[in-house]
C-alpha cells in the first residue's frame, strides 16, 4: 500500500529494501495482544529506561531470530550500557580534554594504544558491513562488546596513569576512539551520542556540525592494524582476569594488594609479559610480577593458565584466607548434600508427586538439577584447595 500510494501521488517508489522484523512475544511466549493484556506500551518502557535503551534492544533483537520473547531486563541492561558510555565520556572529557586538541603523534610507542586502534579498525569494518547488509543484531553486539569491555573497562583503566602524567599520545587516542565510537553508535542510540558529540565539539575534539548525522562516517585506517599489539594486550587481559577470578574464588578483598604474582612464562609469551609486567601488576593489584622459567616450590598457591603460561598466586601473603575458604566450602558442601537428600526424597515419594501441583514438582526437579551443579562445583574447588 505504501508503494502504491507513493506511485499514485509522487510518481516514484519510496524504498527498495524491506526488513521483516521478528515476532515479539511476551515473556511467556504468547503473542502480544491488547485484548489479552499481553502487550507492552513502548512509551512506558522509554519513560522507565530511556529511548536509546529501547532502540538498542529493538535493533539487536528485532532481526536476530524469528520469534523473540520480550524481557524488560534486557532493556535495563542497555540502559546501564548508556550510563556506562556517558560516564566514560564524561571522565575522558574532564581528565583529557584540557587545552588544545591533541594532534596525531608521529609514532605510538605504547602497545595498549596500538591495540585499541587495531580493535577500533576491526569494529568499524564489521559494523559498516553489518549495517549495509542489515545485520543489525551482530552490529549492536560488536559495538556493545567493544565499547563496554575493551574501551571502557580496559583501555580507559590502562590509560589513567598516563593521563595523570600528561601523555599527549593517550589523549589523541582517546579523542580518536571516542569520536569514532559515538558515530558508530549514533544510528541506534542517537540521543546520548548527539549529546556526547556536542561536548566533544565544545572541547575542540570533534568537527563542528549541525548534528552528528551530518559528519563523516568513520573509516578504518590501514596503519591502525596491529595483530602483534592485539596479541600482547589480550595476553595482559587474560592474565589479569585469571588473577581476579582466583582472588574472587578465595574471597580475597579487592583492596588487599598481593606482594607478588608469579608467572611461569611460555617461551612465546616471555617478551610480551616482560613488556606488560608493570601493567599486569597494577591491574591485578600486585606489588610485583615475577617471571620465571620453572614453577617455584610454593606449598599454598592458587594457580591458573593463560595458554601455555602458568599463573601462580602465593597465598601465604593473604594470611589464613585458604583455611577460611576450605571451612566455607566444607559447610557449603554439607548444606547442599543435605538439601539434595531432602529434594530427592520428595521426588522419590510417588504419593507426593501424584498429588502435588505440577508447578511444584517441576520446581523441585529444577532445584535438584541446580543443587547437583552447585555441589559438583563446590567439591571441585574443595579438592583443589585441600
Amino acid at each position: 500500500r505504501m508503494i502504491f500510494s507513493s506511485l499514485e501521488f509522487l510518481g516514484e517508489i519510496p524504498f527498495s529494501d524491506v526488513i521483516i522484523h521478528a515476532t515479539i512475544l511476551d515473556p511467556q511466549g504468547r503473542r502480544m495482544s491488547k485484548s489479552k493484556g499481553t502487550g507492552v506500551d513502548p512509551l512506558e518502557i522509554m519513560d522507565k529506561y530511556g529511548t536509546d535503551a529501547c532502540r538498542y534492544w529493538m535493533a539487536g533483537a528485532g532481526t536476530s531470530a524469528q520469534d523473540v520473547r520480550f524481557r524488560e531486563e534486557k532493556i535495563e541492561a542497555y540502559r546501564n550500557f548508556a550510563n556506562k558510555l556517558w560516564n566514560a565520556s564524561r571522565f575522558v572529557l574532564l581528565k583529557a580534554a584540557t587545552g588544545a586538541a591533541p594532534s596525531a603523534p608521529a609514532q605510538l610507542d605504547s602497545p595498549v594504544d596500538r591495540w585499541i586502534l587495531s580493535r577500533l579498525a576491526s569494529v568499524i569494518d564489521q559494523v559498516t558491513h553489518d549495517l549495509e547488509t542489515y545485520e543489525f543484531a551482530t552490529a549492536t553486539q560488536a559495538l556493545y562488546e567493544f565499547a563496554w569491555n575493551e574501551f571502557c573497562d580496559w583501555y580507559i583503566e590502562l590509560a589513567k596513569p598516563r593521563l595523570d602524567e600528561g601523555d599527549q599520545a593517550v589523549r589523541w587516542v582517546l579523542k580518536t576512539v571516542l569520536d569514532a565510537l559515538v558515530k558508530l553508535l549514533h544510528p541506534v542510540m542517537p540521543f546520548i551520542t548527539e549529546e556526547i558529540h556536542q561536548l566533544l565539539v565544545e572541547r575542540g575534539w570533534a568537527e563542528p556540525a549541525e548534528t552528528l548525522q551530518h559528519t563523516a562516517w568513520p573509516v578504518a585506517q590501514a596503519t591502525w592494524r596491529d595483530p602483534a599489539a592485539e596479541r600482547e594486550v589480550n595476553l595482559l587481559i587474560e592474565t589479569v582476569r585469571t588473577v581476579r577470578n582466583m582472588r574472587a574464588e578465595l574471597k580475597i578483598e579487592p583492596a588487599k594488594k598481593a606482594d607478588e604474582l608469579v608467572l611461569v612464562a611460555a617461551a612465546e609469551d616471555r617478551a610480551a609479559l616482560e613488556t606488560m609486567a608493570p601493567l599486569i601488576a597494577r591491574m591485578s593489584r600486585s606489588e610485583e610480577v615475577r617471571l620465571v622459567d620453572t614453577a617455584p616450590a610454593i606449598v599454598k598457591a592458587a594457580t591458573g593458565h593463560v595458554g601455555e603460561t602458568r599463573v601462580i598466586l602465593p597465598l601465604e601473603q593473604f594470611g589464613d584466607v585458604l583455611e577460611k575458604e576450605i571451612v566455607r566450602l566444607q559447610k557449603e558442601t554439607s548444606s547442599l548434600e543435605s538439601e539434595l537428600e531432602r529434594v530427592r526424597g520428595q521426588l522419590a515419594n510417588e504419593a507426593f508427586v501424584a498429588k502435588a501441583p505440577a508447578a511444584v514438582v517441576d520446581k523441585l526437579r529444577a532445584r535438584n538439577e541446580e543443587i547437583v551443579v552447585q555441589l559438583e562445583s563446590a567439591r571441585q574447588q574443595l579438592a583443589r584447595w585441600q
